[in-house]
């Protein structure tokens, strides 16, 4: 399941209300539970930052991306504006239901 917040989903949105957006849900999956040795929070991706990724005891995944375009600011640090917020829930991560071809298909 996937949820996205972003100008095509409305177009009132401003790259502050998408960055609010993100600390508040990171917030929130920081205090649900989610295994420590599987969070990952505010790490820098080629698109932007990965907010939260997460499993539960049963393998359940959150991920938490906001995504837009990164610029140079001072001292050579890298100031993103975000563009979207996309949330991912993932049932079972190392499984996922994704229909695969059998070798030699093509």
């Amino acid at each position: 399941m996937s949820a996205s917040w972003s100008k095509a989903t409305d177009d009132k949105m401003t790259p502050e209300q998408l960055f609010s957006n993100s600390s508040v849900l990171r917030s929130h999956f920081m205090s649900e539970g989610f295994k420590p040795d599987s969070v990952a929070t505010n790490m820098p991706i080629n698109n932007g930052l990965l907010m939260f990724h997460g499993s539960d005891a049963k393998g359940r995944t959150a991920i938490l991306l906001l995504q837009g375009a990164f610029t140079q600011g001072e001292n050579n640090q890298r100031i993103l504006t975000p563009a979207s917020l996309m949330l991912f829930y993932i049932a079972d991560a190392k499984t996922p239901d994704i229909y695969r071809l059998p070798p030699g298909s093509f």
